[in-house]
């Protein structure tokens, strides 16, 4: 779900797009700061200004992981809106974090309603950045110290690389050590007896070619020759 199509499709302004604002920079810092054990600096920026969808699958297995982020959204935004009286953009309302596209545009919509520049701008640092992260730390933190969160829960997992790298762990097991694996684009490619395959979602070996010899293995591509020495290039699909 697209929370920028809903703000939009709700048709959000002022008062209410700024307490859905701050809601969405709550998950994206509070979730970045509350896995930081768990993901680092990497996983903190990849959160923190990119999405924090990522987390989604952790949720689901153990949807205490959303609580700290919940508890601090749904007490900052009322003290956000009714008393500073913070105010939004349709378009910020939805992307929180994300580009600070969110923090641009609250503060264009501020100051047209006739703010202090130095006012907005404390505002936007401390609601919706300072405070989260602050917030949802301490909370994760009592959670993790009485295990309602252990280490690992909320580890990220990019695009399928942590189910790919279960799938390719598992193959390890099944094939000899002189098996080569290769992925790239959420494909595993798999080097046997001079033979070379795709391996699907289901563990299915498709071949792409046999008698091979593998020059280059990239991101995008695969190189290799034939029994006849005639070069070959497998384009990894997206």
């Amino acid at each position: 779900m697209s929370t920028v199509a809903l703000a939009i499709s709700l048709d959000m302004s002022g008062s209410i797009a700024a307490a859905a604002a701050i809601g969405c920079c709550v998950s994206m810092i509070g979730y970045a700061t509350a896995s930081f054990r768990d993901n680092k600096i990497e996983g903190f920026i990849l959160q923190g200004l990119g999405t924090s969808a990522i987390q989604m699958p952790n949720i689901i297995k153990n949807p205490l992981i959303a609580l700290p982020t919940v508890i601090t959204s749904a007490i900052l935004s009322p003290i956000a809106v009714c008393i500073l009286k913070m105010t939004s953009d349709t378009t910020a309302a939805g992307l929180g974090s994300c580009g600070f596209i969110s923090q641009i545009l609250t503060y264009q919509t501020m100051i047209n309603d006739g703010m202090s520049k130095n006012i907005v701008l404390i505002e936007i640092l401390l609601i919706q950045f300072l405070v989260p992260a602050i917030a949802t730390w301490f909370i994760s933190e009592f959670m993790r110290k009485h295990e309602f969160i252990k280490d690992g829960d909320m580890k990220k997992g990019i695009l399928g690389v942590d189910l790919i790298d279960k799938r390719a762990s598992q193959l390890e097991k099944l094939y000899t050590s002189n098996v080569k694996f290769f992925i790239a684009k959420g494909h595993i490619i798999l080097e046997k007896g001079n033979k070379l395959y795709r391996v699907t979602e289901a563990g299915e070996e498709v071949l792409i070619d046999e008698e091979v010899y593998v020059d280059e293995y990239s991101e995008g591509k695969i190189i290799w020759k034939d029994r006849d020495f005639n070069e070959h290039t497998f384009i990894i699909p997206d």
